[in-house]
């Protein structure tokens, strides 16, 4: 097993914690058809929480597919552009503000039109603008408009966005609408449904509601347990650890109950609070050791685990921001053995603002993150004493034909500015910020709304908002 951060003895140790919270403290459920199915398979439950031995967890866990990292041939950074926030910071007027059904529209076109991204999400929580009768099932006919990208939902039904406060109802429509829109087979898997569960130690009824729809229609499930250090969780990196691990395996045996053989996975959004202004901190080098321990952690359960990155507690694309994005980036594959981080571009003041301007710079630390990883080619160029006798008539190596070996050992960025400076000449613009906006101009323009059939569009018309109906 691959680990470098945590030791076994520790390890152990963590593992025996985990094991004594389960049974001893116990996981609140929230919902009495989830105890009432806890109960009918001889579990101890006492109120609404419910206590897990070794062997009821050891069963759940050997209902599905189990993870064990192999050789590490390459290492990236992957991303989907930044989901689930309810405010945006516009990139015009530097304002922070509600978001807009026409900035899920606007994430969607930027998605589609980069070659960064493998999947989607939902951009935005609750647009104020959002006028479909079941604001849920209008965020998924958005999706399914403007994107083909394969959908990870961290986004939950709720009984403020759905019609008639029915969550259930309108989760379970929502698995069937992509199904029926692309026309899949009954055990497809076409949705991955994150759900963050509600610290301390509990899952509250609408995120027990929101597995169970997507379990029962044969969806997988993530688990990432959101704590604060301090507020909703233990007050040390460990404490967190074994918070969120007792809260993970709890929630994978419910899923197991309801449907053996359902593929859950596991991420981590927990940190520390801030003290002055108790708010969570994201962009921090405690919340990497936590993201790194629960990932080690996980692998101790041959569990499949994720880290997420380019994460930032400022509220201005600003050098902050910068220094925190890649601090979140790059130091995980640091301080242990993995092939891949998740990064959000665009995530700002941790998971509560989505900026545009920022998405593009995020974009750009991808790139170069991904260049860093991949390392040089540990071979000499063949070519070096060529092109030295034929500078030494030229006095340059700029004309010896030789671009395409430069280009596999320099990275050119795109995004950044390069171009220098002389004495006494102050640029007359933010030229960051002018090439974030042309490029976000360039990819808008450029989108092509995907082709769909005269069913597909009626389909979605049922669910759509007004602005967005075709």
């Amino acid at each position: 097993m691959h680990r470098r951060f945590l030791n076994d003895g520790l390890i152990s140790e963590l593992h025996d914690k985990v094991s004594e919270a389960l049974q001893k403290v116990g996981i609140r459920f929230e919902n009495e058809e989830a105890l009432e199915l806890f109960r009918a398979h001889g579990m101890k439950v006492d109120g609404q929480y419910v206590y897990f031995t070794d062997r009821q967890i050891e069963e759940a866990l050997a209902c599905f597919s189990s993870f064990e990292m192999g050789e590490i041939t390459e290492r990236s950074v992957t991303s989907q552009l930044f989901y689930g926030v309810p405010y945006i910071l516009d990139e015009n007027t530097n304002i922070c503000r509600n978001a807009t059904v026409a900035d899920v529209v606007k994430m969607y076109k930027l998605g589609e039109t980069s070659d960064l991204y493998g999947g989607c999400g939902i951009a935005v929580v609750d647009p104020c603008d959002n006028d479909a009768e079941d604001k849920y099932l209008a965020q998924i006919a958005m999706m399914l408009k403007y994107s083909d990208k394969y959908f990870t939902n961290g986004f939950r039904a709720s009984s403020y966005n759905t019609k008639d406060k029915e969550v259930y109802a309108s989760a379970c429509k929502a698995i069937e609408l992509i199904k029926e829109f692309r026309s899949t087979g009954e055990d497809d898997n076409y949705m991955n449904q994150c759900v963050c569960p509600m610290s301390p130690l509990a899952y509250d009824d609408e995120c027990i509601l929101n597995i169970k729809a997507a379990v029962v229609n044969g969806q997988s499930v993530t688990i990432c347990p959101c704590s604060i250090g301090y507020l909703t969780g233990p007050v040390t990196i460990f404490g967190l650890n074994v918070h969120d691990m007792a809260i993970a395996l709890a929630g994978t045996v419910y899923i197991q109950l309801l449907r053996p053989g359902t593929e859950v996975y596991y991420s981590v959004c927990s940190t520390q609070s801030d003290l002055r202004t108790m708010q969570p901190t994201y962009g921090s080098v405690e919340e990497i050791f936590v993201s790194v321990a629960f990932y080690e952690l996980c692998l101790s359960y041959k569990l499949c685990s994720s880290i997420c990155a380019a994460l930032t507690d400022a509220i201005r694309p600003d050098y902050q921001s910068g220094v925190e994005s890649a601090l979140t980036t790059l130091m995980p594959f640091e301080l242990t053995q993995l092939d891949v981080v998740y990064a959000y571009p665009g995530l700002m003041s941790g998971f509560s603002c989505g900026s545009f301007e920022k998405a593009i710079y995020d974009e750009e630390l991808v790139r170069v993150s991904n260049r860093y990883l991949k390392g040089i080619s540990l071979s000499l160029d063949e070519g070096i004493i060529e092109d030295m006798y034929k500078a030494k008539t030229t006095d340059t190596f700029l004309y010896t034909k030789s671009s395409q070996r430069f280009r596999e050992d320099f990275f050119m960025a795109k995004g950044f500015y390069k171009g220098g400076i002389a004495p006494h000449e102050y640029p007359g613009k933010d030229e960051l910020k002018h090439n974030a906006l042309n490029e976000i101009s360039r990819r808008i323009d450029n989108y092509v709304l995907p082709q769909r059939t005269l069913e597909q569009k009626r389909i979605l018309n049922r669910y759509l908002p007004s602005q967005c109906k075709y």
